[in-house]
């Protein structure tokens, strides 16, 4: 078995020289030999299944001209694949099966001394600070220093411990639109159902790799939207993993979201009983609750805060007002339901709460479609969503909110400056680990 914390890791394949090798059967062939050397070991375990699978996909696919590897270094890149798809794991580094491959590769090594490429294999494999300081100093290729350096950033990522983030709400707060608003990309199937009946854990990675894991009874490392979104009835556990770089300012941060079921869902009682499970354990550095700002302050919220806020104990909350988008400007001051908000939570037991409004459809939409060419048909629909939010400009400079207004910008950025997304994820930021 993997640990989850696998799931922070991000990609070095693809900045693999091999791959632009325009010949298939030496991409094929240097893919056989990691094959050879992972069967060695007689390693098994859905990790390096998945990543085995995923390195098949790329080295089968067609390749570009471009830099290639060269022959001295073919060991070098060699072992940091190994090291990449055991996970960095310095336990399999020093098993019987690690010292054979190293002995082998060091047998064909043709770059180096044998102090170097040990060095190398503390380094890459072994996480040691001291190796890295000297292989910091080797003379190699543009393309392999690439490759280490990729090494580098996802082993130091795994050293931090992650802020972890609790988002929980009743249902149709919007809670899988807000998540996929934080990600910058749709990850989160959002519908006003209760989707399932697990915990969705969400991490973020170091850097874009331009793959989106997940696993959910299967391990992938290259999931579709359409995969995502489809929960998979084999999976008996109460928990599926996503990963995912997040594409907003928690860009690179060590995070995990974790997403509950709502816990107001007549179909099944299992969704709340889960979510209370997980809040009794209070492994959280934040969370964050989402309400629903066309409906308010019902029973089942006054329930469910009680719970909250008997369970936490002193653990930081913030609570979100998501939907603004959808008030009625006429009727509704968004300030005034700031402050009848704030005065329910108190009446509840909280004594200063931290509250905040935000359009999620409005974040996600900007930072989505920030991401490609816009129609004519959704710019207008853009348009009328920040319109909306105009319409609360002023409410959201009265209670301190980051509103800007600069020139020149294209409209999703527009709508993500509006949406009250960022002051949020500021608080994310700022909070303290207390584990």
């Amino acid at each position: 078995m993997y640990h989850q914390k696998n799931m922070a890791l991000a990609q070095i394949i693809q900045s693999n020289p091999i791959l632009g090798c325009g010949e298939a059967t030496e991409r094929t062939e240097y893919f056989d030999m990691l094959m050879d050397y992972l069967r060695i070991a007689k390693w098994r375990n859905r990790w390096i299944k998945a990543e085995s699978n995923l390195y098949r996909d790329m080295m089968y696919a067609k390749g570009e001209s471009r830099e290639k590897v060269l022959p001295e270094e073919k060991c070098l890149f060699l072992l940091a694949d190994i090291a990449a798809i055991t996970g960095y794991n310095p336990r399999m580094k020093d098993s019987v099966g690690g010292k054979k491959i190293q002995y082998l590769l060091r047998k064909k090594n043709k770059w180096g001394s044998e102090k170097d490429f040990k060095n190398y294999a503390d380094a890459v494999w072994g996480r040691n600070k001291n190796a890295w300081e000297k292989v910091s100093l080797f003379r190699c290729s543009e393309g392999l220093r690439k490759y280490l350096n990729l090494i580098k950033i996802n082993q130091d990522f795994l050293q931090v411990e992650p802020i972890k983030v609790m988002v929980t709400a009743l249902m149709s707060a919007g809670k899988s639109t807000f998540i996929n608003a934080l990600v910058g990309s749709k990850i989160c199937w959002s519908q006003n159902v209760a989707c399932t009946s697990k915990i969705h854990v969400i991490t973020g990675k170091a850097y874009d790799d331009c793959f989106v894991y997940e696993d959910d009874h299967i391990l992938r490392l290259h999931a579709s939207q359409d995969i995502l979104f489809d929960d998979d009835e084999r999976n008996k556990e109460s928990k599926i993993s996503v990963s995912s770089y997040f594409h907003s300012s928690l860009a690179g941060r060590r995070i995990e979201i974790y997403d509950s079921p709502g816990v107001n869902s007549s179909l099944n009682i299992e969704h709340r009983d889960i979510t209370y499970n997980i809040i009794k354990k209070q492994v959280f550095d934040l969370y964050i609750y989402l309400m629903n700002a066309t409906q308010l302050m019902t029973d089942n919220e006054v329930e469910y805060l009680k719970f909250i806020k008997d369970k936490i104990k002193k653990k930081k909350i913030i609570f979100v007002i998501n939907k603004i988008d959808e008030l009625d400007t006429e009727d509704e001051s968004l300030e005034d339901i700031i402050k009848n908000v704030r005065k329910f939570v108190i009446s509840i037991g909280f004594e200063t709460p931290i509250i905040y409004a935000v359009s999620a459809e409005a974040a996600l939409s900007g930072r989505v479609m920030s991401s490609r060419d816009i129609s004519r048909q959704e710019r207008r629909n853009l348009e009328f969503l920040l319109a909306d939010l105009e319409a609360h400009k002023s409410d959201l400079e009265s209670i301190n909110y980051e509103v800007y207004d600069e020139d020149d910008v294209r409209i999703y950025s527009d709508l993500v400056k509006v949406s009250g997304i960022l002051p949020i994820e500021k608080e994310i930021i700022n909070t303290k680990r207390e584990r």
